[in-house]
């Protein structure tokens, strides 16, 4: 509820400083709406923009995951070193998925962060998301089943995870090591 309330505040303040600036640009007045700009993304609307790759949906999802964690007090450890030439949806979602499902574990058992860690390897992208653990999540639930009681609305993250890496003919994996959740 409490991010569907800033995402409502969130929208309606873009939409009076689109307003304005537009009006202000309308105007002429290209220097005040640079300045405004600049002030509104300083203060209030403060995002990483940082490049960690030459993809824009690579950087993208990354970004977003930092400032979330940020926002949620999450340590988010990062580690990505890929070659200029990868631009790939289907690992987006990938990495979106992972990272999600790592920062809810996070949220629901704070432990001390996220590891991201993505490098080529023999010309495959490795992916690697870590979090820390307290008991043994595969033990437990060892096919990564949603346990979430709403099962038809969650639970298609690691399913998605698979399907892609499977069509790229990748692999999976999943371990625990030293207390820690792993996802290759």
């Amino acid at each position: 509820e409490k991010d569907h309330q800033q995402m409502r505040k969130f929208r309606h303040d873009v939409k009076r400083y689109f307003t304005n600036y537009l009006y202000l640009l309308e105007e002429g007045d290209v220097d005040i709406v640079k300045k405004e700009m600049r002030k509104t993304l300083d203060q209030k609307l403060t995002v990483h923009q940082r490049g960690y790759t030459s993809s824009a949906m690579l950087n993208a999802v990354i970004n977003e995951k930092l400032t979330a964690c940020e926002r949620q007090g999450i340590p988010f450890y990062i580690n990505v070193q890929l070659p200029m030439n990868i631009e790939s949806m289907e690992l987006a979602i990938v990495l979106s998925n992972l990272l999600d499902n790592a920062m809810e574990a996070e949220l629901t058992e704070p432990q001390k962060g996220i590891w991201l860690h993505m490098k080529v390897v023999d010309t495959m992208v490795n992916l690697i998301v870590e979090n820390r653990i307290k008991t043994s999540v595969l033990e437990n639930n060892p096919h990564l089943h949603t346990t979430k009681e709403d099962k038809l609305e969650h639970g298609m993250g690691i399913r998605i995870v698979r399907e892609i890496v499977h069509q790229l003919q990748g692999f999976f994996a999943v371990e625990e090591v030293e207390e820690k959740f792993i996802v290759h």
